[in-house]
């Protein structure tokens, strides 16, 4: 099976089965077949017109619980947040998708399907010591889509995990809000008898937000207070980095 980059494997694919007669034929079939995207070598999916979706355990038809082509076509490239997997509704998938464009009218959608958990074991953490975390906010629903921390809840605004104490002059609202509107921002908790420190920034994606998490004592510990901003950025970035490659 072939891998290659998210943006090179959505275009790819476009453009084959954009230039072929048949939308649904053997050539798109095989590259969807054998083709994995990325770092975390994530599938192809293609969603047609029709209702047919194209995996690589060949097609089926949408049925009366799935999305409608309506309601995911797009003419622009774009990132659909966390939600139920229409082939294996007991997952939760991201997808990056792009429109197939025939003679004017789009006549698919091209899919880079992502499983949140499989980049858990990619993205390397390496701040700290090893002694930190980091999790992915979807900023219009406050859902953690990606979490190697484990112990925050399902979502900033309305799941965060019972036994959250907001450390002193930081409120779990204002760093919440911060997140939702796009905002750097700082929040300190405790749990579990240990307290925690976590910074967060947008991502490139200005749907997502990313957040770097760990123990208080690490990060303002001598070794690291002086260079905590430097040492945060550059772990925000080595996600975003992989996150680009999906």
């Amino acid at each position: 099976m072939s891998s290659i980059f998210f943006l090179d494997s959505i275009t790819n694919i476009t453009t084959i089965i954009s230039k072929n007669r048949d939308i649904m034929g053997p050539e798109v079939c095989e590259m969807v077949k054998n083709t994995s995207a990325g770092a975390m070598n994530s599938t192809l999916r293609i969603y047609y017109a029709d209702g047919t979706i194209l995996s690589g355990g060949g097609f089926v038809q949408r049925t009366e619980d799935m999305p409608s082509f309506e309601e995911i076509v797009s003419r622009e490239p774009k990132i659909y947040s966390i939600h139920k997997d229409p082939l294996h509704p007991n997952n939760k998938i991201i997808e990056h998708m792009m429109p197939v464009i025939k003679d004017g009218d789009i006549v698919a959608m091209a899919s880079v399907v992502l499983v949140p958990e499989a980049v858990e074991h990619v993205i390397p953490v390496y701040g700290f010591n090893g002694q930190s975390s980091f999790f992915l906010i979807d900023k219009k629903t406050g859902e953690i889509m990606i979490d190697t921390f484990d112990k925050l809840g399902d979502n900033i605004y309305t799941g965060i995990a019972d036994g959250i104490s907001p450390g002193k002059k930081y409120s779990l609202d204002t760093w919440a809000n911060d997140v939702r509107i796009g905002k750097d921002s700082n929040f300190s908790f405790s749990l579990d008898d240990k307290k925690y420190y976590v910074h967060s920034i947008q991502t490139f994606n200005h749907d997502w937000a990313i957040a770097v998490v760990a123990d208080s004592n690490v990060v303002f510990d001598k070794v690291y207070d002086l260079r905590f901003s430097f040492v945060v950025i550059l772990m925000l970035e080595v996600v975003a980095f992989f996150l680009y490659l999906i």
